[in-house]
């Protein structure tokens, strides 16, 4: 089964060597992007519409702040990776879960160790 792969406002030059990248790799599609004028909730609705299991978006996209909570949520099969606006990094993002007081400072601990 193909890995399905959304990418949102990506450069051209970018999405075409993302393209090139899933082409020499079997087993992936991409089946849908976003421009940078959609909402982050349109965005959303289009994303669960084509089932993507991989988001692909840059750190330049407008509604970054507004998609995150709607992507990351726990339980969610989507794996997200940001790239910076220059493609030369890529963060794979991982929800957290709870963000009471407890939490976070479960979640420092972790990091200390």
């Amino acid at each position: 089964m193909n890995t399905r792969i959304f990418l949102i406002d990506m450069p051209r030059m970018m999405r075409e060597i993302i393209r090139a990248a899933v082409a020499q790799r079997s087993g992936g599609d991409i089946v849908g992007s976003a421009r940078n004028s959609d909402s982050a909730r349109q965005v959303v609705l289009t994303i669960n519409s084509t089932r993507a299991e991989v988001v692909v978006l840059t750190t330049d996209y407008h509604a970054l702040a507004d998609l995150l909570p709607r992507l990351l949520v726990p339980g969610s099969s989507v794996h997200l990776l940001i790239m910076t606006g220059d493609g030369r990094e890529a963060f794979h993002c991982q929800p957290l879960g709870e963000t009471s007081p407890e939490a976070l400072r479960n979640i420092m601990d972790g990091i200390a160790r």
